[in-house]
């Protein structure tokens, strides 16, 4: 032990020390905390789109945005491959239906308008634009 003319310096750097060491271990913490919920996004985001947007893109785009070689690069056969998009970008821009490509062509805002030969219900459009809207961000 110190003697007690050098006891408050003794008493700083033990207080330094374990100052140090608690922000240490709370970082740790915060590093491990975050990634269950990084994981919980992407596991609530295949869900969502699992659920609303893969039947309806089953149903109208599969004929031609999927298999062994989809129309420009784009299939549709799950929430990875409309992130990592085709020859114009990522099909789907998670929160954000406007700025999404696929709800953009469907709309007729960008050409050709998809499906080609034919227009999807409105009701199915907005439920796919409301489905993307409520997507978490996930990093591919």
């Amino acid at each position: 032990m110190a003697p007690l003319n050098q006891l408050p310096r003794y008493l700083g750097r033990l207080l330094q020390s374990t100052l140090l060491a608690f922000v240490f271990l709370l970082g740790t913490y915060r590093l491990t905390a975050a990634a269950p919920a990084q994981t919980s996004s992407v596991a609530q985001a295949e869900a969502q789109f699992n659920e609303t947007l893969l039947p309806i893109l089953t149903k109208h785009c599969s004929s031609c945005h999927a298999g062994a070689s989809p129309a420009n690069g784009l299939s549709v056969q799950s929430l990875a491959n409309v992130l990592k998009g085709g020859k114009h970008g990522p099909a789907v821009t998670p929160g954000n239906a406007g700025q999404s490509l696929l709800i953009q062509y469907v709309r007729g805002e960008r050409t050709p308008k998809m499906p080609l030969g034919k227009d999807l219900p409105e009701t199915e459009i907005e439920r796919m634009a409301a489905a993307i809207a409520l997507l978490p961000p996930v990093s591919t």
